[in-house]
């Protein structure tokens, strides 16, 4: 379902709102699009209690995030995820904000980064700051292990993680 107000030029698209553009694909509960601006808001939808029912899916190329919410403006190709989750390669990344600043890199804070597939990954390495280059390589700061969410006491001053597949 949607709405668009003629005054301020703006789509809402609730319910189950998909769009498509280009090779970009976004589903999401709650979509506000900017037509002057061209600015994306994405939102997931809360069940009766306030907890999460769904999150918004963006998918680019062949790279699928699932995320709280989504900040995206389609002329400059920016944009700001909340609790982003996605894969590149064999690396599964989990973000607390990623700042997308071109079309192959962003910027993300707060990471955690493994090869465990589980929503609570027995391991991971995590960091304040990383950058990303898709398909490339993900390079930290300071990083460190944590074992079960337990944070081990070693702290490397960067890494570099391979994101190309094989």
């Amino acid at each position: 379902s949607g709405i668009m107000d003629i005054k301020t030029k703006e789509f809402f698209l609730f319910g189950s709102a998909k769009t498509v553009y280009k090779t970009s694909q976004l589903e999401a509960a709650n979509i506000v699009y900017d037509q002057q601006s061209q600015n994306i808001k994405a939102f997931g939808s809360k069940d009766s209690t306030g907890n999460p029912l769904s999150n918004p899916k963006f998918s680019e190329a062949d790279i699928v995030s699932y995320n709280d919410s989504i900040y995206f403006n389609m002329k400059s190709g920016k944009g700001l995820t909340k609790n982003t989750n996605f894969q590149q390669g064999e690396i599964y990344i989990n973000a607390n904000t990623m700042k997308k600043v071109s079309k192959d890199e962003a910027f993300a804070w707060k990471a955690k980064f493994t090869t465990c597939n589980l929503d609570e990954p027995h391991f991971a390495f995590v960091t304040n700051k990383m950058k990303i280059v898709s398909e490339r390589v993900g390079v930290s700061g300071p990083i460190h292990p944590e074992f079960e969410g337990v944070p081990v006491p070693i702290e490397m001053p960067f890494a570099i993680f391979p994101l190309t597949r094989g």
